[in-house]
């Protein structure tokens, strides 16, 4: 499992907030968590290669800076930026995320099945125009 590094293709397009397309993010309290879920993960549908760590410490200085975090944000016609800031709030607090690669429904069935009943904090599957909650 590589640790994620935020590259301009997990951007927006249009104002460049974190929007890793064809990607669900899950986010949990603990490593510990986030790594068994992975290991869960890969007894599944999925290969290694298709999970990314993604610590607190990555989201601080890969995602937040995508974004706007200041208390009073601008409206925008997406909710990335508004969700991005969720993950820095819960990054703050120390929670590590996976990324995890889902480009089609079989794939997010997967996920959700792998998830449902584990502790996570936070649970999104990014598409071309929407963010659907897991």
């Amino acid at each position: 499992m590589q640790t994620l590094t935020v590259t301009p293709k997990l951007r927006a397009f249009v104002g460049g907030a974190f929007y890793p397309t064809g990607f669900s993010l899950v986010m949990y309290p603990s490593e510990d968590e986030a790594l068994e879920i992975a290991r869960r993960l890969t007894d599944h549908l999925f290969r290694i290669d298709d999970i990314f760590l993604v610590p607190p410490q990555v989201v601080l200085q890969e995602i937040a800076p995508t974004v706007d975090a200041s208390n009073k944000p601008l409206p925008s016609m997406g909710s990335d930026g508004s969700i991005a800031r969720s993950l820095v709030e819960l990054a703050e607090q120390g929670h590590v995320g996976l990324m995890v690669r889902t480009s089609n429904d079989q794939e997010i069935t997967a996920l959700r099945g792998v998830i449902a009943n584990s502790n996570y904090s936070f649970a999104k599957a990014y598409h071309s125009l929407a963010i659907e909650d897991l």
